[in-house]
């Protein structure tokens, strides 16, 4: 039995849910100097730059998910340009991890706050490469049309 679309309950799309929540915490992380109280000269161009390079990985990568939700493939070139687009925003979610880890290895941070950090961006790594397996499913169809 199907429900009603008028009833039904709007779908969340799990990549963009988790990576908006994502984003935010780090955001939050942000805005707190990545927790440190150090003052020195040093340590404010550290944390500023360190802050400038993560809010635009996050930005990057949110354009390139974006992007690859855009494209809804029809030929095989358009399945070729989303999963470049994936594959895009999972290399910004591994230099995420490495910039967090540059930050904890630079200033001395409290390293078990920073272990929800990772695994929010381990998880969302691994809906991008859900996302982008499910899309080899769009584009055995296409390959199994143009052969007909």
């Amino acid at each position: 039995m199907s429900v009603l679309k008028s009833q039904r309950k709007e779908s969340k799309f799990e990549v963009f849910h988790h990576f908006y929540k994502m984003r935010k915490e780090i955001t939050n992380l942000v805005y707190r100097n990545f927790g440190y109280k150090g003052t020195s000269d040093f340590e404010r161009w550290l944390i500023d730059g360190e802050a400038k390079v993560v809010l635009n990985s996050l930005r990057e990568a949110q354009k390139f998910i974006t992007l690859a939700n855009s494209i809804f493939p029809v030929y095989l070139f358009e399945c070729d340009e989303r999963r470049k687009f994936q594959d895009c925003a999972i290399g910004l979610h591994f230099q995420l991890l490495q910039e967090l880890q540059f930050i904890l290895e630079s200033l001395p941070i409290d390293k078990n706050s920073y272990v929800r950090f990772a695994e929010m961006i381990n998880k969302e790594i691994a809906l991008l490469k859900g996302w982008r397996q499910s899309d080899n499913v769009i584009r055995k169809k296409i390959e199994n049309k143009k052969e007909g």
